[in-house]
């Protein structure tokens, strides 16, 4: 293997585990009227020497159930942020290690299937041209 190919398949999976999530739910307990909850979801990746096609964006969105946006010269990111009221007492709890568990497993199953699937060269295929 080429150290080209060595060094694209480095910045590939740099770029997969450099993914960060981020799930909580902050809860306001608010006398005499409904309770609110507001739930926070973010995911975001490094792109450090990677520069993914829009295909494989695509696919990364579809995987994630989510939209990802550039932001800034090195990071693609999505956030999700909503407020509902809530009868009874609202709760705060967070999340954030288990939902990064979540999107790293969905994101390894993805690679595997497509890497047994198309092969390492796959890899490559999905630089930005």
């Amino acid at each position: 293997m080429s150290i080209f190919l060595q060094t694209k398949i480095r910045f590939f999976f740099d770029f997969i585990y450099s993914v960060k999530s981020e799930g909580r739910v902050n809860g306001y307990y608010r006398v005499g009227r409904d309770d609110k909850e507001e739930t926070i979801e973010r995911i975001s990746f490094e792109l450090n020497g990677f520069a993914p096609s829009e295909k494989f964006i695509d696919e990364i969105n579809s995987v994630l159930n989510i939209e990802l946006k550039k932001m800034g010269n090195n990071t693609l990111s999505w956030s999700y942020e909503e407020m509902e009221a809530v009868a009874g007492l609202a709760k705060s709890r967070d999340y954030t290690l288990s939902y990064q568990k979540e999107n790293v497993f969905k994101l390894e199953k993805f690679l595997i299937g497509k890497i047994l699937k198309n092969g390492i060269d796959w890899l490559v295929e999905n630089y930005k041209e």
